[in-house]
């Protein structure tokens, strides 16, 4: 697999072009979060890209409902994580746990809010649908206090950051419901086709909680 941030040479699409897309949503909850955790907040973040483009690219306004390129957001885990004296991993990981909780109460309640832990378990994944629009999202097995689940279409490129994102934001979101602890482990990312000209990946995540 690639590095969690994939190199700028090796994404074929300028920032802002991609045609894998995200909601607004999701960019808005990131520059929340920069601007309270990060030195030098959302301008810290944009004087330290590499590439000028990601900089202008977060100068623009997000619509919470609007689709946007998901590429700017992935690399900015590098100059956050920097600004932070983290790792990018470790930085995506803080991120999407600090959002769980949000959502549980916020914009996505009607999925995951006032509902058992298993039901969490099964919706987190189905939350996929509603900020992407590429790829899917299935539940494979359901047993008790496990559920098995895959996510497919994922741009190989950026599946070691989708998959951080929804293991810290999964397990976050299964102890806001309730549980004493959780888990979302990754056990396999398998190729799984192209689209767009770059090739895809099939993440199976088990999910286990208590």
């Amino acid at each position: 697999m690639s590095a969690l941030v994939p190199d700028p040479a090796s994404w074929p699409f300028a920032p802002g072009e991609g045609p894998f897309r995200i909601k607004g949503t999701g960019y808005r909850g990131h520059l929340e979060y920069v601007e309270a955790n990060v030195p030098g907040g959302t301008r810290g973040m944009c004087e330290r890209f590499d590439d000028p483009r990601l900089a202008r690219f977060f100068e623009q306004p997000f619509l919470a409902a609007s689709l946007y390129d998901l590429y700017p957001l992935v690399a900015a885990a590098g100059p956050c994580a920097a600004a932070c004296g983290l790792s990018p991993r470790e930085f995506v990981d803080r991120r999407s746990r600090a959002q769980a909780p949000k959502d549980v109460g916020g914009v996505y309640r009607f999925l995951l809010a006032m509902v058992p832990t298993q039901s969490v378990a099964r919706r987190v994944p189905q939350l996929f649908t509603q900020v992407f629009d590429f790829g899917r999202a299935e539940v494979l097995r359901e047993d008790g206090s496990e559920v098995d689940a895959a996510f497919d279409g994922i741009p190989w490129a950026l599946a070691p950051w989708f998959a951080q994102v929804f293991t810290s934001y999964g397990e976050a979101a299964l102890i806001t419901s309730g549980a004493s602890r959780g888990a979302f482990t990754v056990r396999s990312t398998q190729p799984s086709g192209s689209a767009h000209g770059v090739p895809l990946a099939r993440i199976h995540v088990e999910i286990r909680w208590a």
